[in-house]
């Protein structure tokens, strides 16, 4: 769609993305957004260059409800590739163009309203408000795939990305469209309705980023030929300068949840019921759903997700009738089965008389906020068990 000499470039990047290459392997849906989002931009420029007709709209508009219902934000995913549209269209007709292309998203947007819904009435008390650190931490993250600024060298490799990729009208629009908005905009949500700030949001825009780089670098590349190994070197150090290690404590991080897992199984193994609660409240409840319980993931309203203030009103609001019916609980923090309590934060249900072991898993130092007597019985990387008399 560009050149050859970018597509080299973003292969190359894709490939060392210490972000990207972290949640390859989870059991998660981040590698999908960061898919999908490149395939919108794909489709969004092929409507750029031939028009708004054929196959290339129709995919579109399923690529893009596809990414909405792929996480709890991701029409503000869809949002951003909508305004990047907006912006790259230079056609003689671009009033036209733009008029199709915005009810184009509004069809998307009607159609995703269910999950838009979802996601006010969610808790999601992992996100937080954005503090300054957490800004210039993400804009090295996106730039330099390193989340992290313990050092100089990731904020002077990320200002020198950043100014390569203001050399071309191309790559500044994709830097104002992936990086400049998204971050504008999860601030405003942050504080206005409800906090939506955390770098793993951000993966959608970031193979959009790698393509500007490559654009960018494959410029380079062609206007300065006396400093094409100099580049090269820059490039390669600036990509995997931090790779070993960041892959080697994503390996251990990932290791200790999966002893973690393999160990309650073992220990609930001869229990006729065991109540486990996670005091992260969001994070590792869904993390041990996965591993840990045979959930029926195409039943929502079995897997409640933690409660919020938002999901206490509906509920107080629905005819009694209802909520008998469908089983809805203002107060559920929990999924239950036939062996297994899996909870968000402590919950009662654990002291039924059918639970013959309590465990809790705690990886934020709040096991003193349950107000119950505990003794430590295990530990996994930042993972610590304890049990519950």
């Amino acid at each position: 769609m560009f050149n050859s000499k970018a597509a080299v470039f973003a292969t190359i990047l894709m490939f060392v993305s210490p972000t990207l290459l972290h949640y390859s392997h989870q059991l998660r849906m981040y590698s999908l957004i960061s898919v999908l989002s490149l395939w919108i931009f794909y489709f969004t420029e092929r409507v750029r260059m031939e028009g708004m007709h054929g196959k290339n709209v129709k995919l579109l508009v399923i690529l893009e409800l596809a990414l909405s219902y792929c996480h709890a934000i991701g029409i503000v995913f869809v949002f951003f590739h909508y305004v990047y549209g907006l912006f790259s269209n230079t056609s003689h007709d671009r009033k036209k163009h733009l008029t199709h292309w915005t009810l184009l998203h509004a069809v998307v947007f009607i159609m995703s309203i269910p999950v838009i819904l979802n996601s006010l009435f969610k808790a999601a008390e992992h996100a937080t408000h954005p503090k300054f650190n957490d800004i210039i931490e993400l804009i090295s993250s996106l730039n330099i795939s390193i989340p992290s600024i313990d050092s100089w060298y990731s904020l002077i490799a990320s200002a020198c990305v950043i100014l390569s990729l203001l050399a071309l009208k191309k790559t500044r629009l994709l830097v104002f469209c992936y990086m400049v908005c998204p971050i504008f905009l999860f601030i405003l949500l942050s504080y206005t309705i409800k906090p939506v700030w955390l770098s793993r949001n951000f993966i959608f825009a970031m193979p959009i980023i790698i393509v500007a780089q490559s654009l960018a670098l494959a410029y380079l590349y062609n206007t300065f030929k006396k400093y094409r190994i100099v580049l090269f070197l820059s490039v390669a150090l600036i990509s995997t300068g931090h790779l070993p290690a960041y892959l080697q404590s994503a390996v251990k991080n990932d290791s200790s949840f999966s002893d973690l897992s393999f160990y309650l199984k073992s220990v609930s193994a001869n229990n006729s019921k065991t109540c486990i609660v996670s005091t992260n409240h969001l994070n590792a409840f869904w993390s041990l759903l996965r591993y840990n319980a045979a959930v029926d993931w195409g039943n929502p309203l079995l897997i409640q997700p933690p409660k919020s203030e938002r999901w206490e009103q509906l509920i107080s609001k629905v005819p009694a009738v209802a909520v008998e019916y469908f089983s809805l609980d203002p107060d559920r923090n929990y999924y239950e089965d036939e062996k297994l309590i899996i909870s968000s934060g402590w919950t009662d249900k654990c002291r039924s008389q059918q639970v013959d072991e309590i465990y809790v898993i705690d990886d934020n130092h709040k096991i003193g906020d349950l107000n119950v007597q505990y003794a430590k019985v295990a530990s996994f990387g930042w993972y610590e068990v304890y049990k519950i008399p």
